[in-house]
């Protein structure tokens, strides 16, 4: 008697599905064309927080010239 029933396994591990490589250059490209999507909002996100943040008027001390970016230098009397 087995411990554990047979669970069902992914449609591309099961028997006869089409492992070729046509299938997998498919895949690649559909997932390249959602990362690239990724990326893309990626960036508009954080172009709409940076535009948020200048728009409160919450950059005192930072420098926005760069478009997809702010940033803030600190200086310190020693390391520690």
């Amino acid at each position: 008697m087995p411990l554990q029933s047979k669970g069902e396994v992914p449609a591309e591990m099961q028997e006869g599905f089409p492992l070729t490589t046509a299938y997998f250059n498919e895949l690649n490209s559909e997932f390249k064309a959602f990362n690239e999507k990724c990326v893309d909002e990626f960036k508009e996100m954080n172009q709409t927080r940076i535009q948020n943040i200048i728009d409160a008027g919450g950059i005192e001390g930072w420098d926005d010239s760069s478009n997809d970016a702010i940033t803030k230098s600190f200086e310190f009397d020693s390391f520690e």
